[in-house]
C-alpha cells in the first residue's frame, strides 16, 4: 500500500447492529468505578455472543490484574490465570468480543491507546466483531455506557503498521501525512476512526453474586459459604456465575478441573451431585448426602 495520497474518511454505518449488556455484569462494573468516583480507570474483557439480530451479547465482563490511575491503566500478565479463563470461557460457548474501560468525569471517547489495545485484541480474538466501551459519569454524575467499533481503515491502517505513538490521547498519530477534508495532517481526531454503537441490555445466562476478581477485595470461602447455605436458588443456579468458577478453579481451591466442570454442568445441566459436595465441602458445609 502507498500512504502519499491516504484520505480519512469516516465510516458512516458499523457492520454490527449494536452491543446488549448482561444486566447484571454491566451493574457490578459500573457501581464499582462509581465507588472509585471514577477517580482511577478500571479496564474489563467482554465476553459473549453474536445473536441472530446482529447484536453483540455481553455475558462476562473479565478484569485481568491491572493497576489504574486517573488518566491510564497498566494490564499485568497472570499466565496461569489467563489459561483457566480461556477454558472457562470455552466451556461455556462464549467468545472475546470488546472491551470496556472507565474514564473519568464526561469522558467518553476511547484514547488513542485504548484504541490501539482493542486492534490488537480482536486480532487475538480472531473475530470480525469486536466492540470498545467506555462508562463515565455523566454532567448529572449518573453513570453512562458509550460504545463503539473500530472502522474498517482504521483496522486496516493498524495492521500496515501506520500508527505512531501519541502524547495527546485525543489524537492518533499517522507515521506519514494524510488528508481530512483536503487538510494534511499527522493527527486524526480519534473521532473520525470511531463508529458509534447502539446499547441496550439483557438478562444475563450468568449472574453476579460472588466478589469479582483482581480488585481491592477479598474473594473468601466465607463468601462461598454464605451462598451455599442460601436455600435457593438449586445449586447449579447458585454456579452460575463466572467470578465464582474462576475463583474456584483456582489450584489452590478446587483446582481448573473442577471449575471446567462445573461450567460444563452449568451449560448442559448435567448430573452434579458429586460436585455440589465437593463444593459444600470446601464452603465448610457439612455433607448433607
Amino acid at each position: 500500500m502507498t500512504y502519499d495520497m491516504i484520505k480519512i474518511k469516516r465510516q458512516e454505518k458499523p457492520t454490527i447492529n449494536g452491543i446488549s449488556f448482561a444486566t447484571d455484569a454491566a451493574q457490578e462494573f459500573q457501581t464499582y468505578v462509581w465507588k472509585l468516583a471514577y477517580s482511577i480507570q478500571r479496564c474489563g474483557y467482554l465476553y459473549g455472543t453474536k445473536g441472530e439480530e446482529g447484536w453483540l451479547q455481553v455475558e462476562v465482563i473479565y478484569e485481568p490484574p491491572q493497576e489504574g490511575a486517573a488518566d491510564s491503566f497498566l494490564i499485568l500478565r497472570n499466565p496461569d490465570e489467563e489459561v483457566v479463563v480461556q477454558q472457562l470461557i470455552q466451556e461455556l460457548d462464549l467468545h472475546l468480543i470488546g472491551m470496556i474501560v472507565s474514564h473519568g468525569a464526561q469522558s467518553f471517547l476511547p484514547d488513542s491507546r485504548e484504541m490501539l489495545m482493542a486492534a490488537d485484541l480482536k486480532k487475538k480474538a480472531e473475530s470480525p466483531d469486536f466492540a470498545i466501551v467506555v462508562v463515565s459519569s455523566n454532567e448529572t454524575g449518573d453513570s453512562q455506557f458509550e460504545a463503539y467499533q473500530l472502522s474498517d481503515q482504521y483496522l486496516e491502517l493498524e495492521r500496515d503498521l501506520y500508527f505512531l505513538p501519541s502524547k495527546d490521547p485525543k489524537v492518533t498519530n499517522t507515521k506519514e501525512d494524510v488528508y481530512i477534508a483536503a487538510k494534511e495532517t499527522r493527527a486524526v481526531d480519534n473521532e473520525f476512526f470511531l463508529v458509534p454503537l447502539p446499547i441496550k441490555d439483557h438478562k444475563g445466562l450468568l449472574q453476579v453474586s460472588f466478589p469479582v476478581e483482581n480488585r481491592n477485595e477479598p474473594q473468601t470461602q466465607a463468601h462461598l459459604k454464605t451462598i451455599m447455605k442460601q436455600p435457593k436458588p438449586k445449586f447449579l443456579q447458585k454456579m452460575s456465575d463466572f467470578h465464582l468458577l474462576l475463583y474456584l478453579s483456582d489450584s489452590k481451591n478446587l483446582g481448573s478441573m473442577e471449575g471446567v466442570a462445573l461450567a460444563q454442568r452449568i451449560k448442559d445441566k448435567g448430573e452434579h451431585q458429586g460436585l455440589e459436595m465437593l463444593v459444600s465441602n470446601f464452603a465448610g458445609i457439612p455433607n448433607k448426602f
